[in-house]
């Protein structure tokens, strides 16, 4: 079975869709990374390698994902990447209480 550790120098597209109170898209951002550790507890950690910045992204099981053959356009940096992964995430507003 295949794990996060496993993932280790592969690529990842990450779409983060933040939604408004009543669930319509507020933003939308995308990047591209190659998994650079992974830990159980502290998440995958990604490396963008246009600018070096890092992403912790907590939970997350690439190994649920399946891989993908396909080129995709990143929105927020004009350009087209080939990942071996492919996630997209929708962001909810906390709870008022």
């Amino acid at each position: 079975m295949k794990t996060n550790a496993d993932c280790i120098g592969k690529s990842v597209l990450v779409g983060l869709r933040h939604l408004d109170g009543q669930g319509k898209q507020a933003s939308f951002e995308d990047f591209f990374g190659v998994v650079e550790s992974s830990d159980d507890e502290a998440g995958v950690v990604l490396k963008r390698p246009r600018d070096g910045a890092t992403h912790i992204m907590p939970h997350i099981d690439l190994a649920e994902f399946p891989p993908t053959h396909q080129s995709y356009g990143i929105v927020s940096e004009d350009e087209k990447v080939n990942p071996d992964y492919v996630v997209f995430f929708d962001l909810h507003p906390p709870d008022k209480k």
